[in-house]
């Protein structure tokens, strides 16, 4: 499957999350409300296993943003998405392989802190989503 098909079904996970009040397509310019979500592609490769097959082996970052104006309050609105990201992806690929979009993923890596977003301070989480294997026939 495409990345950008994969990207979309993360996303649609992420705001289905408790709490999560925006989940764009597209990233906004200036962000709404908040905790808000980016999900886009990070790094990648493309092979072809076996002949007329392509695999691709992404990876698949995922951005949490609060806006930081009052820290206590702030770090307890985001915090919690540290398990329940992980979470509705392992449930959500156990259930139907991401909508039939992946074949695998491997490991769900994290780094919690200071963001930033249209020239606003956050706080927030920033997760990638390794080892995200796709494959399909040559088009």
């Amino acid at each position: 499957m495409g990345v950008q098909q994969i990207v979309s079904k993360v996303q649609s996970y992420i705001g289905a999350i408790s709490g999560m009040r925006s989940a764009p397509a597209s990233p906004p310019d200036q962000p709404k409300m908040y905790p808000f979500s980016l999900v886009y592609p990070g790094e990648g490769e493309w092979s072809m296993e076996p002949i007329s097959w392509k695999k691709g082996l992404h990876s698949i970052v995922i951005e949490i943003h609060v806006q930081r104006r009052d820290l206590p309050r702030d770090f307890e609105s985001v915090v919690g998405f540290c398990e329940s990201i992980p979470n509705a992806l392992f449930r959500e690929l156990v259930a139907d392989k991401w909508d039939g979009t992946v074949d695998t993923i491997g490991t769900i890596s994290y780094v919690f802190g200071v963001l930033g977003y249209g020239g606003m301070d956050t706080i927030g989480f920033k997760f990638t989503v390794n080892g995200v294997k796709a494959q399909s026939a040559l088009t």
